[in-house]
């Protein structure tokens, strides 16, 4: 600001350049002291690659969430490392920060762990099989 105070900010746009990798614009939002938010802010999965069986399938890839400047998260890290085939993660199963409300669905998924399609693939042609062995 001109007069020498400074205000508590949030970056609510970035404008780049079509062609280049330059920022043209960054439009500022100054906060009131308490002053909610809604935003949303990125899922990521940690321990992926120490899931050795199954097809982990990222469903939701942010949550939509209401706070106030001091307790804003940058990302939400959930581990799935622990997760066993069949396992569903959901909203309702991240932890967050108190001051920080979840506004997504809890019971909207955030991640399945599922049996690999070939097995079940194979089974389901195996038992399709037999049955027209049975039926002959």
């Amino acid at each position: 600001m001109s007069d020498g105070k400074t205000m508590q900010v949030i970056v609510k746009d970035i404008q780049q350049a079509a062609l280049k990798n330059q920022i043209q614009n960054v439009a500022l939002q100054a906060l009131t002291k308490g002053q909610k938010l809604t935003m949303t802010v990125a899922i990521h999965l940690v321990g992926s690659e120490d899931v050795k069986e199954g097809v982990l399938t990222q469903t939701l890839n942010e949550l939509e969430i209401e706070t106030d400047a001091a307790h804003v998260p940058t990302e939400f890290q959930i581990a799935v490392n622990e997760m066993s085939i069949g396992d569903t993660l959901t909203v309702a199963d991240i932890k967050v920060d108190a001051g920080v409300s979840v506004l997504t669905d809890p019971e909207a998924a955030v991640a399945i762990l599922a049996a690999p399609a070939t097995e079940t693939a194979d089974e389901d042609e195996a038992s399709a099989e037999a049955t027209e062995k049975v039926a002959e």
